[in-house]
């Protein structure tokens, strides 16, 4: 079951709350401002990929004011370096010649507000030390002023820096230097908020996955056990009775090697027979979910020497589809084979308790402790519970014993 967390304490909300306090009054409401924030909010809430955001935000900070050409560079943490991120009214040969932008002093407006994690407002470009080393760079495109201001995570790592750019050497006003924080303030608002998504999808896609690997185990086991009880019982049925017909005819003395080898084919048989029922789908199962829940303490006893019972109170009561009961069982039965695999176990008891409204299911294992989250087996139990809309929860008991929890309202189904 998914965790719920209060929309007052989501990362996103707080950032939102704070941002709409501190933003300055003379950001303009012309049709154009309007229009490029309902893009940027509109693509905030989508899949957009990060420079599709960052261009709508760079757009939408063009609008507040004539002349302003916004630039967003984002921090490559692995080489340190400030990497292309928008620049939709830059020429483009200027940002293709800029390229990657190191961190460091006298390293332009940018690259100069990263490295000090302060703004950096050069007044004009062809005065300034910081470009002395790229004049050659803007001096074909006019470019003459750069106010950058470096965005920082909750932690201060720098994620980026926003920057202005004008073809006029000038001075940013009190309000302009109020735009240009609010504009990097939303700038490392979009870039966290595309990283939360990004995470929220990966792991969607992790969830989805692992989805896809337990149906497509799901069904090879079903035809698995089909196989079994359909194809090689009936072989080793064959092959009993031919041995049983040989030993009709033989005499006595030449019986021996062929009653050993029919002991081992009904052994054979018996095993298969076992292994088919762990295997089947609960609809080929005797008696529904209880009678598969007996049968898989009896085998586990008889096959692996474990004492295992079960032990079902109300089950007049189940009202639940074929779907959810098969998922019951197969967590059962995930959680019985991890238990008796190490070889340790000393005993298995399973509890299911019906009542109209819900039920619940116990499985404590004594000589090993159950450890939820690693083994395939268990984080399975844990996503089929999900399905069903049960909870379910592992707890250990000591350091030898440990109980499986599982809670399901019969509603749900």
């Amino acid at each position: 079951m998914g965790s719920v967390v209060s929309l007052h304490a989501h990362p996103a909300r707080i950032e939102a709350d704070r941002l709409a306090s501190a933003a300055p009054l003379s950001i303009p409401f012309s049709a154009a401002s309007l229009g490029a924030q309902a893009r940027l909010l509109t693509l905030l809430g989508s899949d957009a990929p990060l420079p599709v955001l960052l261009d709508a935000l760079a757009r939408y900070v063009e609008t507040w004011a004539p002349a302003i050409w916004c630039s967003i560079l984002i921090r490559d943490p692995v080489r340190n370096v400030l990497m292309p991120g928008a620049a939709p009214s830059l020429p483009h040969a200027f940002v293709d010649a800029l390229g990657e932008v190191r961190i460091g002093e006298n390293v332009g407006s940018c690259g100069t507000a990263a490295a000090r994690r302060q703004p950096v407002k050069v007044a004009d470009i062809q005065e300034s030390p910081l470009w002395v080393d790229y004049r050659n760079l803007v001096d074909p495109h006019g470019l003459r002023a750069c106010w950058s201001v470096p965005f920082l995570d909750d932690s201060g790592e720098v994620l980026g820096t926003l920057a202005q750019y004008y073809q006029s050497p000038r001075q940013p006003t009190p309000g302009e230097c109020e735009l240009i924080e609010f504009a990097a303030a939303l700038a490392k608002m979009v870039v966290l908020q595309h990283r939360r998504l990004a995470a929220l999808w990966a792991s969607n896609e992790r969830v989805s996955l692992e989805r896809a690997v337990i149906e497509t185990a799901e069904q090879e086991r079903e035809h698995l056990a089909l196989d079994l009880h359909d194809g090689v019982s009936q072989r080793l049925v064959g092959i009993e009775w031919l041995i049983a017909a040989e030993l009709a005819r033989v005499d006595p003395e030449r019986a021996a090697p062929l009653r050993e080898l029919q002991a081992l084919v009904s052994g054979v048989q018996r095993d298969v027979g076992t292994l088919a029922t762990w295997l089947l789908p609960l609809t080929r199962q005797r008696n529904g979910l209880a009678g598969a829940l007996r049968d898989l303490a009896r085998d586990t006893t008889e096959r692996h020497r474990v004492d295992c019972r079960a032990t079902l109170v109300g089950e007049e009561h189940l009202t639940l589809p074929e779907s959810p009961c098969s998922q019951l069982l197969r967590i059962v039965q995930g959680a019985t084979s991890h238990a008796i695999e190490p070889g340790n176990c000393a005993s298995v008891a399973i509890d299911l308790e019906i009542t109209p409204r819900s039920l619940g299911l116990q499985l404590r294992v004594d000589g090993l402790a159950l450890a939820d989250g690693e083994p395939a087996s268990l984080r399975a139990a844990r996503y089929r519970a999900r399905q069903i809309g049960a909870t379910i929860a592992f707890e250990p008991l000591g350091a030898t014993a440990s109980r499986m929890r599982l809670t399901l309202p019969q509603g749900n189904a």
